[in-house]
């Protein structure tokens, strides 16, 4: 992401609107649950399937789909409120 930010040419209010949206979302995620903000961690930033985040997590695959579910869902209303 850094490298993207550094390559763009982008002015002093877009970079400051990034790093505010950055630090928005860093605070929603925070207001996750505990196994909430470990399943979008390891879903969309490590990238890892739903079924190692199952097994790494001891939750069934259809429940580790639920959570993403419903965390997402939550990021998107705290990040529009």
């Amino acid at each position: 992401e850094r490298e993207d930010l550094a390559g763009a040419e982008l002015g002093a209010d877009q970079l400051l609107e990034v790093a505010e949206g950055h630090v928005r979302l860093k605070g929603c995620v925070s207001r996750l649950s505990d196994v909430q903000r470990r399943v979008v961690t390891m879903r969309m930033l490590e990238e890892l399937s739903g079924e190692d985040v199952a097994r790494e997590l001891s939750l069934r695959p259809d429940h580790v789909a639920t959570l993403l579910y419903r965390a997402k869902k939550e990021l998107l209303r705290c990040m529009s409120s």
